[in-house]
């Protein structure tokens, strides 16, 4: 015998598909069981009551309904599916989980985001101007190929450095009472004149120089004429003074006062570079 049951059809029309809880249809059950006529005995089943009671003593307890939670949202039995919530889902137009509007919070995001975007936006930099530092850069490439052409063409050389100190002791050797000792001195500037000729005008050296053509002994004196006449040191203005006053002085030496005037002399004409000929060069050209 067969328990009739009401099985309610669901709608198939469209995309829509709508499935009976039990859950939902449990308390209905009894009401919707139609009445069995005169003379019909209704299923045990339907009367909760169990089929295997007579079989076994130990199945006469009727198990205790149950209360089972739903197992689709309370939505899904609504035939509403456009909603949003933990673990729910949302479908419109073609199953798209996207929402069809924005909220205005999120334009609101969307704009400050493009905003943001606009901001830090890559600029094209225009060109800088190099100019200036280019032409410092390329003065100091001449400097520097100068420098390396003046050191291709020159040998290096050994000198002693004029410092300070060993200025000093040369005066304070030109400030000894022994004429020897003062001789040394003379003998050692004469040496630093010749052994580099860019000297020539050097201030410490040709105060020296000075020192020594006051000197009361004759060698001193002519070791000091001696490198301004041979152009050794260039001299000054005091060293102009001083030979002027040899030359007027009448208790100077005859052979000071014409040295005086040779130098005085050389030193009043000047001199100037030149380029001269080469007259090896010349006779190949010819």
């Amino acid at each position: 015998m067969t328990n009739p049951m009401i099985n309610p059809q669901p709608n198939y029309s469209g995309v829509t598909i709508q499935i009976a809880n039990p859950a939902v249809y449990a308390n209905q059950l009894p009401s919707a069981i139609p009445q069995p006529q005169q003379g019909f005995t209704a299923c045990p089943i339907a009367q909760n009551t169990n089929p295997y009671a007579q079989l076994d003593p130990a199945y006469n307890t009727a198990p205790a309904p149950q209360t089972q939670s739903p197992a689709y949202p309370p939505q899904y039995y609504l035939n509403n599916y456009n909603y949003q919530g933990d673990g729910g889902i949302s479908t419109g137009a073609g199953n798209n989980p996207k929402t069809e509007t924005q909220t205005p919070a999120a334009e609101s995001a969307a704009e400050n985001k493009e905003i943001a975007a606009k901001e830090y936006e890559v600029k094209p930099e225009e060109p800088q101007d190099f100019t200036k530092s280019q032409a410092v850069i390329n003065d100091l490439d001449a400097r520097a190929a100068a420098e390396a052409e003046a050191k291709k063409n020159s040998t290096q050389k050994r000198v002693v450095a004029l410092t300070d100190e060993y200025i000093k002791s040369l005066e304070n050797y030109l400030n000894n009472p022994n004429d020897e000792i003062r001789l040394m001195a003379s003998k050692e500037i004469l040496t630093r004149l010749d052994e580099d000729k860019e000297r020539f005008d050097d201030a410490a050296l040709n105060a020296l120089l000075n020192k020594m053509l006051q000197d009361p002994s004759k060698l001193i004196r002519v070791a000091s004429l001696s490198a301004f006449a041979s152009q050794l040191a260039s001299g000054n203005n005091y060293t102009v003074t001083l030979l002027h006053n040899i030359q007027q002085n009448p208790n100077a030496d005859k052979e000071d006062v014409l040295q005086a005037a040779d130098i005085l002399l050389k030193m009043s004409a000047g001199t100037e570079i030149k380029n001269i000929p080469n007259p090896a060069v010349k006779e190949e050209g010819q």
